[in-house]
């Protein structure tokens, strides 16, 4: 009798377990829509709701198109709004457009999901450049842990990597969200731009001899590996981090995680349009500023290093977004940020500016905004956003376009390499 109670009890809670497993889609669908507006406030609205806007596409000022599960296109019928499907299955799309290398390769568009690398074959690649190049690229080192207790990396190239010299620093960090691969492969294409170079190129040559250029190769790498482990091929949609919202201890994907891009200090939780205080929206900013381990190794690092001007890599838009305050006010250096996004975007033509200007909406908790409101003027890092790619790009661009993409935002990092410091201007 006592084996049949063990047997019983083990068979309802394994049922309990699958229950809860699978009550919960891994990849819900996410549809593209487009959503009829009458104004600009009114769009605003929608954001304060917890939708998951794409203010990227260039759209009619009557519409604004959302990123919806089918919660939200319920919720969009609530409050009454008409909209129109563009793409039912958006993850799909994007699938379709991804094609596996012929043969596995540590070449740069040569991942096995779909021409992006996976998380393994990301950290053997950094190992093959550092056994290439140990004289100008240091040993990765550790500058915190996720939520998921992975090794959060970052490595310096530089003249001499294993000192610390008094160069102005450069930071290039790559994926705060999860489903943005692109800002993996731009920098690694920079990077491997300034290794195999060095000696030959005068430009590479001054940037390795004059900079320390770090950079953080994935940040968000729990959601990353969530994607590749739900979508092996590429295309997975997860946004956020791995942070468990619910005390649930199985992974809740309608729940749980927190956009890392809204955890920053500087104007942390402004509002409920800038970031938002639902742990369902992707824009969740988390319970405090700070509280997630990804955004306060970035803190810290920062606070160490003293970077002079950073990178912080998203997808999508063809954009060049800069700091401004919480509210909309510039900074006192916003022309400085005009300046550097200028001549910066020259060679892609992405748009420029704030996230008034671009994005149409203010961000609160954003790493750009943080780096640089929140230091000392001798601390203020001058940092801005690449958004990789144009509105039919989307988040994982075509494997077709990988290559495109990272050669078009080469010159973006040299300059701010340049603008660290002294440099003669063309």
């Amino acid at each position: 009798m006592r084996n049949f109670k063990l047997f019983f009890a083990t068979t309802m809670v394994c049922s309990f377990l699958t229950a809860a497993t699978f009550s919960q889609n891994p990849n819900p669908k996410l549809s593209l829509v487009e959503v009829a507006v009458k104004s600009k406030i009114e769009a605003t609205t929608l954001l304060s709701q917890g939708f998951d806007i794409d203010f990227k596409s260039k759209k009619s000022p009557n519409t604004v198109r959302i990123i919806a599960k089918q919660s939200d296109l319920n919720k969009l019928s609530q409050l009454g709004y008409n909209f129109n499907v563009i793409h039912d299955d958006l993850a799909k799309l994007q699938q379709e457009r991804l094609s596996a290398p012929k043969t596995k390769s540590l070449e740069i568009g040569q991942g096995s999901m779909g021409g992006y690398f996976t998380y393994e074959e990301l950290l053997e690649y950094i190992d093959s450049i550092h056994t290439a190049y140990p004289n100008i690229m240091s040993t990765p080192i550790s500058i915190g842990q996720t939520v998921e207790g992975r090794d959060i990396l970052a490595y310096k190239i530089s003249d001499n990597p294993e000192v610390d010299e008094e160069e102005p620093r450069v930071l290039i960090d790559w994926l705060h969200h999860a489903r943005e691969p692109m800002s993996i492969v731009a920098p690694l294409y920079y990077a491997e731009w300034l290794l195999d170079n060095y000696g030959t190129n005068e430009l590479a040559t001054y940037l390795v001899d004059n900079r320390e250029t770090w950079f953080v190769p994935i940040l968000n790498i729990d959601g990353y590996v969530y994607n590749q482990e739900i979508e092996p091929n590429g295309g997975g949609m997860w946004r956020k981090n791995k942070r468990d919202n619910d005390g649930n201890e199985i992974f809740n994907p309608g729940n749980d995680g927190v956009a890392l891009n809204r955890n920053y200090g500087y104007g942390w939780g402004y509002d409920n349009v800038g970031s938002s205080n639902d742990p369902s929206a992707e824009t969740y900013r988390g319970a405090s500023a700070f509280s997630e381990p990804e955004s306060e190794a970035i803190r810290q690092f920062c606070i160490e290093k003293g970077f002079k001007t950073a990178l912080n890599f998203h997808t999508f838009g063809d954009l060049m977004i800069y700091s401004e305050q919480p509210d909309g006010a510039t900074f006192p250096d916003h022309p400085i940020f005009q300046e550097y996004a200028h001549d910066a975007t020259k060679p892609n033509g992405y748009v420029y500016g704030n996230g008034t200007e671009t994005v149409q909406y203010v961000s609160n908790g954003d790493t750009d905004s943080w780096m640089y409101g929140e230091q000392t003027e001798k601390e203020k890092i001058m940092a801005l956003t690449p958004e990789i790619g144009n509105e039919f790009d989307y988040f994982w661009a075509p494997t077709s376009r990988i290559a495109e993409l990272a050669q078009e935002n080469l010159y973006t990092q040299q300059y701010i390499s340049m603008a660290a410091g002294t440099f003669l201007k063309n």
